[in-house]
């Protein structure tokens, strides 16, 4: 899926595909910037929800506030592109930043 880079203090790069109603999210690595940070898909994202989430003046905000409390989270195993269609042995797990109650 491509991806176009944001500004954001978590995340470094965002994408959607319409057909599968995914958003993908590349958070920022902290640890080492010039790296590529984990990245994550959430499901049943509308396209709606997409032109709405593009709107926003503050990404990560939105994502804390909206996203992360109503979608389902996996995060994309790091395979080579070729092993791609395989992906979907992915495992949820809570994306970076979301607290723990």
């Amino acid at each position: 899926m491509n991806r176009t880079e944001v500004k954001s203090s978590q995340v470094k790069s965002v994408g959607y595909d319409a057909e599968k109603q995914i958003l993908e999210i590349e958070f920022l690595n902290r640890k080492e910037p010039d790296k590529s940070g984990p990245i994550y898909h959430y499901t049943s994202f509308s396209p709606t929800d997409w032109t709405e989430f593009r709107k926003q003046e503050s990404i990560g905000a939105y994502l804390n506030r909206y996203i992360k409390p109503n979608f389902p989270c996996y995060r994309v195993p790091d395979v080579p592109p070729e092993a791609e269609p395989d992906v979907q042995e992915t495992t949820k797990t809570e994306a970076p930043g979301a607290e723990s109650e």
